[in-house]
């Protein structure tokens, strides 16, 4: 009897939900439609649909349409950013196409100056210009500087070698100093970075014999929302002496309010040589028409009939392929949003066994706590690896070329000499030794073989950085701002040259290792109050700035 009635009572609340669930259905239609622009009738994407009084909502597609459940009498809201909201009451109809009226508000365009303050751009009195995140993708550069180049008026930039991974100068308006530095400051989210360039890789090796890399190459692209430029000093007047040749105001990607977004992009390129220098194959290798075998330079006797002439630089170059992966998931709510990143970049260099590689990883978050009151932070890190051959002729090649017949180890130099009836990629003696050209009269001096220098002569290095910040804005008053912002950007850096024994470079034919261990450190902190008051319904606008900014900046190299 008990277990008669128990079944019974579920069958009841069974029989009730059923009825409710009836009820619901009944009650409940779905709502399909069109928003449009109703000026040009275009669609309007990502345009907001939601029921007033209710949390449902939805967001039109590309075509601008959209579909959502409502009950009959429901109304239903729909808004997009610069257009004027419109409701509509769900009747007997299950479509509603909406057409939006702009609001007719015209925005002021907004630029990012000195420490992250902003500015209306009309309001400037120095020349201002800012490139957009698309861009700066769509230039498909791994180095963020190559990214402004034939962009931005007044701004040179050159790369300093075709190879991967190598630096990049950026000269706003020319440079103004025949011995400093002519590199404007680098501004990520109001903190100054490290950009500067290595003038060596080690002891006895200088920059022309080393592929070195900018550190804003350690920047993912597309990270970045957009990049100013400020020039001149007028510009960075706050920044000091440092921002004497202008300054790149770079700010980042954060996530954005009511929307939940994940984001992949790839690209992939190959490149190859198109052209080389041509070289005659009428004699091989000799001087002044006699066979040496001893001579780098092609001047001997001709190529007999059916006797083979190697196109060593043909055959050295090799495809080079590169790859960019980039994943980003961001979103938010009406108090704190989110912006979570992860990249993957490969380059190939057509010079065999050089590459670069970066991998790189973002968050950042900020948080409203109060409606005055708003937190914000990011941490960026980034992996960059580069493998390179010598490009120049190797360690001191000035005092021992000459009369001391010394040697050098650029790679391409010697492959250019490379005699025209010996084949360079046979580098390798049965012995294990080199087997290379030693030289004679008339030559500027003997080379490793460029094989060598590639497999055997490799620079590499490795590159680990960490770039914080961490924020704070409070308005107290309508007319007072105060924000503090503190960050860091720590960069340690191991390089390492390897010579094998039996290279010709003049005074290391045993061999050498080079290793340097390169720290940087900038950590800032800086505390600004801005006040700003309009009058005569914003016919004059004022502002002034207070603070103060403590920088703090080490570097060792051992």
């Amino acid at each position: 009897m008990r277990v008669f009635l128990q079944t019974n009572y579920r069958q009841y609340l069974l029989l009730m939900l059923l009825a409710c669930l009836a009820i619901s259905g009944y009650s409940q239609k779905r709502i399909t439609g069109k928003v449009t622009d109703a000026g040009t009738g275009e669609p309007l994407i990502g345009a907001t649909v939601s029921a007033v009084g209710a949390t449902i909502g939805t967001i039109t597609d590309v075509e601008g349409k959209y579909a959502i459940d409502a009950a009959e009498g429901a109304r239903l809201s729909f808004s997009y950013i610069g257009y004027k909201a419109e409701e509509r009451e769900v009747g007997a109809a299950t479509v509603i196409d909406v057409a939006l009226s702009s609001s007719g508000q015209q925005l002021d365009e907004v630029v990012v100056t000195a420490f992250g303050m902003q500015r209306e751009k009309k309001a400037l009195t120095y020349a201002v210009q800012t490139i957009k995140a698309a861009d700066i993708v769509e230039s498909q550069q791994p180095n963020i500087v190559n990214a402004l180049q034939g962009k931005i008026a007044g701004v040179m930039v050159n790369n300093s070698g075709g190879a991967p991974g190598a630096s990049s100068v950026i000269m706003i308006r020319g440079g103004t100093s025949l011995s400093g530095n002519n590199q404007p400051l680098f501004v990520v989210d109001g903190i100054p970075i490290d950009n500067s360039t290595p003038i060596g890789g080690g002891v006895g090796l200088s920059a022309q014999n080393t592929v070195n890399s900018n550190r804003g190459i350690d920047l993912n692209p597309e990270d970045i929302e957009s990049m100013t430029v400020l020039k001149g000093p007028a510009a960075a007047v706050l920044y000091g002496l440092r921002a004497s040749e202008g300054a790149i105001i770079i700010t980042t990607k954060r996530g954005a309010e009511g929307a939940f977004r994940i984001n992949y992009s790839n690209a992939f390129s190959r490149d190859v040589v198109n052209r080389l220098p041509e070289f005659q194959t009428r004699f091989k290798q000799g001087v002044d028409g006699n066979f040496n075998p001893d001579a780098r330079i092609s001047w001997g006797p001709e190529f007999a009939p059916g006797e083979q002439a190697f196109d060593n630089i043909g055959s050295f170059f090799v495809p080079a392929n590169t790859q960019r992966h980039d994943l980003s998931v961001s979103g938010g709510s009406d108090r704190a949003t989110f912006y979570l990143s992860g990249s993957r970049f490969d380059q190939n260099g057509i010079v065999p066994n050089t590459g670069f590689e970066r991998t790189s990883f973002r968050l950042a978050a900020d948080t409203r706590v109060k409606s005055n009151l708003r937190l914000g932070g990011s941490v960026n890190f980034s992996n960059s690896r580069n493998n390179s051959t010598l490009q120049g002729s190797g360690i001191a090649e000035a005092n021992i070329i000459g009369a001391t017949g010394g040697g050098g180890g650029g790679t391409i130099r010697g492959l250019y000499n490379w005699p025209l009836n010996v084949d360079a990629r046979d580098y390798i003696n049965p012995d294990g030794t080199q087997r290379t050209i030693l030289g004679v009269a008339g030559d500027a001096a003997f080379v490793d073989n460029p094989y060598w220098s590639v497999y055997k002569n490799p620079n590499m290095s490795n590159v680990n950085r960490i770039i914080t910040t961490a924020n704070i804005s409070y308005d107290p008053f309508e007319f007072l701002n105060i924000t503090y912002r503190a960050g860091t950007d720590f960069f340690n850096e191991e390089f390492n040259s390897v010579r094998s024994a039996g290279t010709v470079i003049g005074g290391e034919e045993r061999g050498a290792i080079t290793e340097t261990d390169r720290f940087n450190q900038i950590t800032t902190s800086t505390l600004v109050a801005t006040l700003s008051k309009s009058f005569g319904n914003r016919l004059f606008n004022t502002s002034l700035a207070l603070g103060h900014n403590v920088e703090s900046a080490r570097n060792t190299s051992a």
